[in-house]
């Protein structure tokens, strides 16, 4: 929700108390099979790096997004996000329900 609101840096915050994460290894998989990481605004960084999500680099690609450096990654952004949200409903119900 941070990211949303604009507020960066405490969405940066979370991402450090989450540390690892099982929805960041299928985001792993999906996002460069789905689309182009090229496409994602320059300085943000690269998504995977080493075969690991980098949230935070989303975060500088949403923020860029946001503040006009990057109007062509904005669907894009918004389609790691909604795979995101996905993935991680996915991941408490599975959990919920055992």
């Amino acid at each position: 929700m941070h990211r949303r609101e604009g507020d960066y840096a405490n969405a940066k915050y979370w991402f450090r108390r989450v540390g690892g994460h099982p929805v960041f290894e299928q985001l792993v998989e999906r996002v460069p099979a789905r689309i182009s990481l090229s496409q994602f605004p320059a300085g943000s960084g690269p998504l995977v790096v080493g075969g690991r999500w980098d949230p935070f680099a989303l975060v500088d690609a949403c923020q860029a997004c946001q503040t006009g450096r990057a109007s062509k990654a904005v669907q894009c952004c918004q389609d790691v996000q909604q795979w995101e949200w996905e993935l991680l409903f996915d991941h408490c119900y599975r959990r919920a329900v055992g």
